[in-house]
């Protein structure tokens, strides 16, 4: 009876650990087989990434900005990284946010850039002050809300000038009795371009890039619905539909996309094909307003052997120029000259400061030359950059903007150049200046670039840029005032050939 009893003992004691071992076995096999350990711990992931407008408002009462803020909205483990091509805030990304400072009728292509070990996702949105025109675009596809737009225009300042431009009329409502006034096309842009003013001439693409997306903006003063009409010569319209507006659409402007896909190149063929596109804005009662858009279609170099002579595929670069020391410096209101120190603000002889900017655009045509050689070249962006800015005592308690103008000051600075004068290009909060102490502050506006465009094309030109507060000293006997020093302030293109 007793070695019945402990055979049994040996028994169960040996049942367990097999027991235990059986399961063991059986889960190792199913870490091996089946993602098991997926159901443990979530596998790393490549980052997704959209961009969708969260915040649109402007244009501001006193800056005439118009303030867009746009999030990064981003999957993937561990946590992707997100980076912005630009951040009008305080300098860092927040939340994946980031905010842009858009002046009236400026245009500009966000990007965004999110990564982890993983691999790397990208997106981009553009933006023309408060209007998304285009879409947002990542690995989900066409994605991202609404943006919005104003129509005020923009404060003329610099350091109390007082310059102030004339407001537009009033539009009509549409609901006033007159007469049904017909839209207008008032901006076409593709590549995050406007070519609305360049009409004239052929916008330059290639047989290689099949779709290509077109924004159009239209203006109706009635507030009609309006139907988008688009006749091609050559290839196909794919897709016609609305543009996307943030809160509310601004009274009287419309916003249309449209793709156009190219037709193939012909083997062999190394000549451009000329199209057209006649873009036809319609509103229910049949008035109308049309475009012709000029295209010419070029093929990519010959693979088998033929001769492209100057045909090439669109390529990217950048090129910069540094304010030179010799005719960049400061005035004071007192007529004081200040050589090389670029300042605005006050001192505690309650005497204001206007700092200028002195380019010499050839070094920077001369390095666009260098790289493009005799073929076409487009500007596609255009920037200023204070790379390390200093701070006095307190300059934003003086005033809420830093404006900027080009004025054409000669061959060297003299007491008078303090008075008003100039051409507004840009205003950049003084709270921007703040911030960016210690770190690089990019400025940019369509009307710098174009202005841009204007100087550079000119043999010799010299461009001159005045900044000054937009209000006066307030008199407290104390230094404060922004100081850069010119050889950290640069002119920056980018461009297309």
């Amino acid at each position: 009876m007793e070695t019945v009893r402990n055979e049994n003992t040996k028994r169960k004691s040996l049942f367990v650990p097999l027991v235990i071992i059986l399961v063991l076995i059986i889960l190792v096999l199913l870490f091996l087989i089946s993602p098991l350990s997926d159901l443990i711990f979530s596998p790393d992931t490549e980052p997704t990434l959209v961009l969708a407008v969260v915040e649109s408002s402007g244009p501001d009462s006193v800056t005439g900005l118009y303030r867009v803020v746009v999030e990064a909205q981003v999957d993937g483990k561990p946590e992707p990284q997100v980076t912005f091509n630009r951040n009008d805030g305080v300098g860092k990304v927040l939340n994946n946010q980031t905010l842009l400072l858009l002046e009236d009728e400026e245009t500009f292509l966000l990007k965004a850039l999110a990564s982890n070990p993983k691999g790397s996702a990208e997106a981009e949105l553009e933006l023309f002050a408060g209007i998304v025109v285009g879409t947002a675009t990542g690995p989900s596809g066409p994605t991202g809300p609404p943006d919005s737009d104003g129509g005020d225009p923009e404060p003329d300042a610099g350091g109390g000038d007082g310059e102030d431009e004339a407001a537009p009329p009033p539009a009509g409502d549409g609901n006033s009795g007159s007469s049904n006034r017909s839209p207008e096309i008032v901006r076409i842009s593709i590549r995050a371009e406007n070519i609305t003013d360049r009409l004239d001439e052929p916008f330059r693409l290639f047989y290689e890039e099949s779709e290509h997306s077109f924004n159009i903006l239209i203006e109706d003063e009635d507030d009609d619905e309006i139907e988008l009409e688009v006749e091609a010569s050559h290839g196909v319209i794919d897709h016609i539909g609305e543009g996307m507006w943030a809160e509310s659409r601004p009274p009287n402007m419309r916003a249309k996309t449209f793709s156009w896909l190219s037709p193939a190149n012909p083997p062999g063929n190394l000549e451009p094909l000329n199209v057209s596109l006649n873009v036809i804005a319609r509103d229910p009662s049949g008035a109308s307003d049309s475009v012709i858009v000029k295209l010419a279609l070029w093929p990519e170099p010959d693979a088998n052997g033929g001769d492209p002579g100057e045909i090439r595929r669109v390529q990217s670069a950048r090129a910069s120029v540094v304010a030179s020391a010799d005719l960049s410096g400061s005035v004071t209101s007192a007529g004081d000259i200040i050589s090389g120190d670029v300042m605005v603000g006050d001192n505690l002889l309650n005497r204001q400061f206007k700092g200028f900017l002195n380019f010499y655009l050839s070094t920077l045509r001369d390095q666009i030359i260098a790289v493009v050689g005799d073929r076409d070249y487009t500007i596609t962006d255009a920037y200023l950059v204070f790379t390390n800015i200093n701070r006095v005592g307190n300059p934003v308690g003086l005033a809420s903007l830093v404006d900027f103008k080009v004025f054409p000051y000669g061959s060297s600075l003299v007491a008078a150049d303090f008075a008003p004068g100039g051409k507004h290009i840009f205003n950049s909060a003084t709270d921007s200046f703040s911030t960016a102490v210690g770190s690089p502050l990019i400025l940019r506006s369509s009307t710098f670039k174009t202005e841009l465009i204007n100087y550079i094309n000119v043999p010799s030109k010299t461009m001159q840029i005045k900044l000054g507060l937009n209000s006066a000293t307030n008199n407290n006997n104390a230094d404060d005032f922004f100081r850069a020093h010119c050889s950290t302030v640069a002119i920056v293109v980018e461009f297309e050939y």
